[in-house]
């Protein structure tokens, strides 16, 4: 086998320098498509703790304002049907 001339080194050279540029091309639009991920994930998971706060919220209002207004409709109720 004979020694790779200076042309054969060069070509080589060239040619790593290509591939490095097409991995950098292909992680960065990798990157890009994570980031796209976790911003995604990060708007799906703030919705869906505002809307467990919401729930929770009306939860805490509703309930004691049904205790207190039930019997009032019961009541309601009873005299209508007399």
């Amino acid at each position: 086998m004979s020694e790779p001339t200076l042309r054969d080194v060069l070509a080589e050279v060239k040619a790593t320098r290509q591939d490095i540029q097409a991995l950098e091309a292909r992680l960065e639009s990798e990157v890009k498509r994570w980031d796209e991920r976790f911003f995604q994930s990060s708007r799906d998971t703030l919705n869906f703790t505002r809307n467990v706060v919401v729930i929770a919220a009306v939860t805490a209002v509703l309930i004691p304002l049904l205790r207190d207004v039930t019997p009032l409709i019961i009541d309601i109720m009873k005299e209508t049907s007399r």
